[in-house]
């Protein structure tokens, strides 16, 4: 409400101040093994879409002609698209551009506040959100697509879906986020909530494999998609990568694109 009424520049203008004293005259730190004055700066900023549109300066709209803050592609192109356009991704210079342009072109609504901090700027803020991105993104989604066209190819039913779900052992660290059931509403809805948390998606993205992967044929192109999601979230989820990683990581994902907008156009 506070945001709402007074701006994010307004309200974030302490915290600005207060990232600008710490890079400038750091903080000094005394212990047992180390003693000296340490300098903070700003490495990355991450949240859920919505979120970081209205952070850092951009539109709120995602059906906008442009409305990726990465780069500056547009929507009919992204729809189809498998890799990123190296040409097309925002950098200090197009954005500068960009501030006095027109929103409806630039998706820049104003310039962020974050960018008077010398050591950081926007277009160079990469991290995703992978909670919200893929467990409460494009995992649910896909998972949905993948069930349902499973169950409308005459795979399994819903019920055994759902009593394999039930029964299986997900063992200590999942015990806690046991996957709820599925319903016939949320698979004819797949841009809708699927009733799981993110912890739970997460437990049960990688364990349905094991539920039911035993009533699917090894040539079920929908069950390839959901397998390469899986690789894909293998990389995504480690926590350090070296650059082969990412190289593997990068040609898995043009796969599962390609996969992906081809399961959409067929539906």
């Amino acid at each position: 409400m506070i945001i709402e009424k007074y701006g994010f520049d307004l309200v974030l203008r302490p915290l600005i101040n207060d990232l600008k004293d710490l890079s400038t005259n750091g903080i000094d730190i005394v212990t047992t093994s180390f003693e000296g004055n340490v300098k903070v700066g700003v490495a990355q900023i991450t949240g859920d879409n919505l979120g970081m549109h209205s952070l850092l300066g951009f539109t709120e709209s995602f059906t906008a002609n442009y409305p990726c803050r990465h780069c500056k592609v547009h929507r009919d192109t992204m729809r189809s698209q498998v890799v990123i356009d190296q040409t097309l991704k925002r950098n200090r210079t197009n954005y500068a551009e960009d501030v006095e342009g027109n929103v409806r072109t630039t998706v820049v609504k104003n310039p962020s506040i974050f960018n008077e901090l010398g050591c950081f700027h926007i277009t160079e803020n990469h991290a995703p959100d992978i909670m919200h991105d893929v467990l409460e993104g494009d995992g649910p989604l896909e998972l949905k697509l993948v069930i349902g066209s499973l169950i409308d190819n005459g795979r399994f039913t819903l019920n055994t879906l759902n009593g394999r779900k039930t029964s299986y052992s997900y063992g200590f660290p999942d015990n806690s986020n046991k996957p709820c059931c599925l319903s016939d509403g949320q698979l004819q809805n797949p841009d809708g909530a699927t009733g799981q948390s993110a912890a739970q998606m997460w437990a049960l993205l990688r364990n349905i494999p094991l539920i039911i992967g035993d009533l699917v044929p090894e040539d079920d192109i929908h069950w390839e998609l959901l397998l390469i999601l899986l690789q894909c979230m293998d990389f995504i989820f480690l926590p350090g990568v070296t650059f082969e990683d990412t190289v593997v990581l990068k040609n898995l994902l043009k796969d599962h694109h390609k996969l992906l907008t081809f399961f959409l156009n067929a539906n």
